[in-house]
């Protein structure tokens, strides 16, 4: 089982793969099944026309790198506020600031909930103020798929 700083490090990893936008890297931190889950009905899900949980390497991989970074959003920045780690899970509260590709500035606190296993990210579990996310994002627009 790994050390709570061998999880934390392997998180952080993540992190700086995204920001670099490295596909490989990122690839290699998530596990083949791994998954990514959001809330039911978020906006951001309907924003990208998808659904809110992503199932495999591949699908987590593209939503990161292609249907967030570049697609729904532009010139993100990313800040971890603090981070929370044991031989299972890592915990990262973390901000979030773009701009909307419908040009609205876009502003979150994350909370993301990582599990861990055989040294690979297991699943993310995802949770976000889902009401300011549909305001930022389509203020008093309906719903709809912006990308």
């Amino acid at each position: 089982m790994a050390t709570p700083q061998e999880n934390r490090d392997l998180v952080l990893a993540s992190y700086d793969a995204f920001r670099r936008q490295d596909r490989d890297k990122l690839a290699s931190l998530f596990a083949p099944d791994a998954q990514w889950l959001t809330p039911p009905r978020n906006r951001t899900s309907v924003a990208l026309g998808q659904p809110p949980h992503f199932i495999g390497r591949e699908a987590i991989l593209t939503y990161l790198m292609e249907s967030v970074s570049g697609g729904l959003f532009t010139g993100a920045k990313v800040e971890v506020l603090s981070v929370i780690a044991d031989e299972r899970h890592v915990v990262i509260e973390q901000t979030f600031e773009a701009t909307v590709c419908n040009g609205r500035p876009f502003e979150m606190v994350y909370c993301f909930i990582y599990t861990l296993e055989d040294g690979l990210i297991r699943q993310v579990r995802a949770y976000f103020d889902t009401v300011s996310g549909a305001e930022q994002l389509f203020g008093d627009e309906p719903p709809r798929k912006l990308v």
